[in-house]
């Protein structure tokens, strides 16, 4: 049985298809309003590499919600001593900060894929945080051997959707 919907008007319109909780959820998850909820994350590590204790924190507490397990580092030179640290794939995914003093991250990206962190991290997934989001950024991150880019200030939506996609 089809029912309609009575707009303020008086006119009918047909519903276009059968609201179920499938269909809620997914409009939820588009509104970021699941965006916190763990998924398939068991021994997933992630190395987030940002200088600004702010933004520390808040990723941190970000990919915490989503039951990741997190390593911090300051700078590329941080990043780069905690991946060597571990001889085999320890981290699943590596957060860059692209602004970042003493080795920023385009430079700590490049000299992890030509091997300064050791052979086993060359095809770490690495995705950029940055707060540029002019066109050419994204570009900019590719060409310097990230595989993806994420905008400042981070959605939890987005986030969990980047990851979910590299995971």
């Amino acid at each position: 049985m089809l029912t309609k919907l009575v707009t303020q008007k008086g006119s009918n319109i047909a519903p276009s298809r059968l609201l179920t909780r499938h269909h809620v959820r997914e409009a939820e998850e588009r509104r970021g309003q699941v965006a916190n909820q763990p998924f398939l994350t068991s021994g997933k590590r992630i190395l987030l590499v940002e200088d600004n204790e702010i933004n520390q924190q808040v990723t941190k507490a970000m990919l915490e919600k989503l039951g990741m397990d997190i390593e911090l580092a300051n700078d590329g030179i941080d990043a780069i001593e905690s991946i060597k640290r571990f001889p085999k794939k320890h981290f699943n995914i590596v957060l860059m900060d692209c602004q970042m003093p003493n080795k920023d991250g385009f430079e700590t990206t490049r000299d992890i894929r030509e091997g300064a962190a050791g052979k086993h991290a060359r095809s770490l997934t690495i995705i950029a945080l940055t707060a540029n989001a002019m066109k050419g950024d994204k570009e900019l991150c590719l060409e310097a051997g990230m595989d993806d880019y994420l905008s400042k200030p981070l959605s939890a939506f987005e986030l969990k959707q980047k990851l979910k996609e590299y995971l």
